[in-house]
């Protein structure tokens, strides 16, 4: 096993992508430390299973955004391990907050929770690592240069000044420590589980960037208009009804049917439109005009009154 008798901490190893790295830090050998703030249940869990697979793991409470806490975070690993070799500065959250809406309280919760934790972890993980170690911290495609999102911006800020001190504390402690960033994408945790509250479905849609449909059987009506409400274009094939959905080149783009080429070139086209404000502005345009509750309702009042031979 590569990681046996290395310890690893895993903050927000609880749920997501932190728990699936700690059991296979586990699989490999290694005594995990599982923690989290608030999901306290579920990371007892997750530090038994791992027990059970034959590690000497524990699950640690601790709010990663006080120093007080992260000192004794690392004070009862040095007490039961007597070192780290491993550290994954995992935890992170957005309170997805509209500009309009930050205020110093929410967009300090963004900043502590996704950047100044890892630094303060990071801190007292050093002086536990011996001759060598290794930091990984989890970015996210938000953080990086070219990449952003509105109702996002304290959570893209974090992760961006995330990138920032990666690459500084990189310099600082090479050779012998190690220090990474992994940027993920959209990555199937229980925040992008099945959602059906409105207000939630549309904090999921209001995190991206464009809607992509590659299905060519399944149209998936409801959630390009759903995602177009959103101010989200679209991209899908000629077929179905996507084409009635989705203007081509203006609210999004229809791709030549089983064209693999032009469906990349419309992914292309919408991510490096210069206008996107105006692109998503018609987007929620047309689902308004032609989806909405009110004016879908007037169409059938208007099938109705010609049927019966009324006008008007």
């Amino acid at each position: 096993m590569k990681l046996k008798g290395k310890v690893a901490l895993v903050t927000g190893g609880s749920t997501g992508i932190g728990k699936a790295v700690a059991e296979l830090y586990a699989k490999e050998g290694a005594n995990v430390i599982i923690c989290s703030s608030r999901t306290v249940s579920e990371g007892e869990k997750v530090a038994q299973a791992l027990k059970n697979m034959g590690t000497n793991s524990m699950y640690i409470q601790a709010d990663l955004t006080k120093e007080d806490e992260v000192k004794r975070l690392f004070e009862k690993i040095k007490e039961e391990y007597g070192k780290v070799d491993i550290l994954v500065n995992n935890a992170g959250k957005s309170t997805n907050t509209k500009f309009e809406d930050i205020n110093q309280e929410n967009i300090q919760i963004d900043i502590d929770t996704n950047f100044t934790s890892a630094v303060l972890c990071s801190k007292y993980a050093i002086e536990l690592m011996k001759d060598e170690g290794w930091i990984i911290n989890t970015s996210s495609i938000r953080g990086t240069d070219y990449s952003g999102r509105a109702g996002l911006m304290g959570y893209c800020a974090g992760k961006a000044a995330l990138n920032s001190f990666t690459k500084n504390l990189a310099m600082q402690l090479a050779p012998k420590i190690y220090v990474n960033a992994i940027a993920p994408g959209f990555v199937h945790t229980r925040y992008m589980d099945y959602v059906s509250e409105e207000k939630k479905l549309a904090e999921v849609y209001n995190a991206v960037d464009l809607y992509v449909t590659p299905s060519l059987q399944d149209n998936l009506p409801n959630t390009i208009v759903e995602a177009m409400a959103c101010g989200i274009p679209c991209v899908g094939f000629q077929i179905g009804g996507i084409p009635q959905m989705i203007d081509h080149l203006h609210n999004g783009y229809v791709a030549e049917y089983k064209n693999a080429k032009d469906f990349a070139n419309g992914i292309h086209w919408a991510l490096m439109e210069d206008d996107y404000k105006t692109l998503s502005e018609l987007a929620t345009r047309k689902a308004v005009a032609a989806y909405s509750e009110s004016n879908v309702a007037k169409r059938y009042t208007s099938v109705y009154n010609k049927a019966i031979g009324k006008n008007g």
